[in-house]
């Protein structure tokens, strides 16, 4: 440090008598310039390329104009030279700055490959965490690919993190037929997925994607946020609660995509929706006739905006609808030939639009129990229009 400290003046005087040496030089430079012009344009006007032993002595007038001249073109010249120079370093300058973005544009693929190289990696090692029968190993993995899918949506890959959400899902239908090893890792797969499902969520992390929960899905889901997901909930089947058995499904908000509710075990129970609002996208139902082939869906407190609901049901009527303190602002309900539910009822519901008008496919209530009690509709819209099924042969 001594010794640096030490050399350290030299270096600013060396500096600054190269500095003064280029000043000089250009001034030199500059008056030889000057001088050599003063020559020509003198020599112009003379006549005479030896115009200082000329005998004709030229005026005070000619030779300011002489200098003038050349003063003039001295600096005309050193400003096309300063142009020139600028111009070839601005040049420099460009191809510079071309090979350094062309670098940092190899880096940065280096980077990513390296990036998305690591990630299948670690998907690698997380399915196997998932396959171990270790459960700190197998809820390990769950975590996981969990924060993979929150990286894969950094690389804006949406094809892995659904990868990695079928792989959650692929587990969980595992865990569900291993229940000695694996059932605490399906309640987690389980929680994770549907906690991917709420509102709120910071960008990413929500899980707008296909996601296959198929006979595998928990009986009470609340606070469910659906916009953009495809979620199959085939099969849910209902809890028994000492005389009767009920899934609660409660605060849910749709706003698009869709959810499968088709196939529902309920034995005789009822499914009930509670304060949940349906702003578009679609809802498919229907009742397993494996089981019992009864059951029933309730809503309570509910609203409807632009949601599509179908009755996908062909064989039986044995599915009963309830609408309890519910609001129809809009959307529709299609119920086919041979898809109707067994009985409908709207009980202290609003009614803002007739939800079963202007459908072709409609079949009306013929052999349904339609109950409407104490609801309100708006202006104009005096009842439920129905329309009367087609003629249609006879079902085995």
């Amino acid at each position: 440090m001594s010794r640096k400290r030490h050399e350290s003046p030299v270096a600013a005087s060396k500096e600054k008598v190269s500095l003064w040496g280029l000043v000089l030089l250009g001034f030199l430079a500059s008056l030889a310039l000057v001088a050599a012009l003063s020559y020509v344009f003198a020599a112009y006007t003379t006549q005479s390329l030896t115009p200082l032993g000329n005998q004709q002595t030229l005026t005070t007038d000619q030779q300011s104009g002489v200098l003038r001249n050349a003063v003039t073109a001295a600096a005309a010249l050193g400003v096309g030279v300063t142009l020139l120079l600028t111009y070839r370093r601005q040049r420099a300058t460009e191809e510079n700055l071309s090979i350094t973005n062309s670098l940092l544009e190899l880096q940065q693929r280096q980077h990513d490959t390296e990036v998305v190289s690591a990630l299948r990696d670690r998907y690698s090692l997380a399915a196997e965490q998932l396959g171990s029968k270790k459960l700190p190993l197998a809820i390990a993995g769950v975590h996981s690919i969990e924060s993979l899918t929150d990286e894969w949506f950094e690389q804006r890959n949406e094809v892995e993190r659904q990868n990695c959400v079928s792989l959650l899902t692929e587990f969980l239908r595992l865990a569900k037929k291993d229940k000695d090893n694996l059932s605490n890792v399906g309640s987690l797969i389980s929680a994770t997925i549907l906690g991917r499902l709420k509102a709120g969520l910071a960008e990413g992390r929500y899980w707008g994607l296909r996601i296959n929960m198929a006979y595998h899905a928990p009986s009470n889901i609340s606070d469910l946020y659906v916009n953009g997901a495809q979620l199959d909930l085939r099969g849910v089947r209902a809890e028994e609660r000492g005389d009767y058995d009920i899934g609660f499904m409660i605060r849910w908000y749709m706003a698009a995509g869709s959810v499968d509710l088709t196939d529902l075990q309920l034995d005789l129970g009822n499914l009930l929706f509670q304060d949940s609002v349906f702003h578009g996208g679609s809802i498919r139902y229907s009742i397993d006739e494996n089981g019992s082939g009864r059951g029933r869906i309730d809503f309570n407190r509910c609203t409807f905006s632009g949601t599509k609901f179908e009755n996908v049901e062909q064989s039986r009527d044995a599915l009963s609808l309830t609408f309890k303190d519910c609001r129809f602002e809009d959307g529709s309900f299609s119920f086919a030939t041979y898809q109707r539910p067994k009985s409908l009822s709207f009980i202290n519901c609003t009614f803002d639009k007739n939800i079963f008008a202007g459908s072709e496919e409609m079949s009306g209530f013929d052999f349904t129990e339609l109950l409407i009690h104490n609801c309100q509709f708006a202006g104009g819209l005096q009842k439920l229009e129905t329309r009367k099924a087609p003629e249609s042969p006879e079902r085995d």
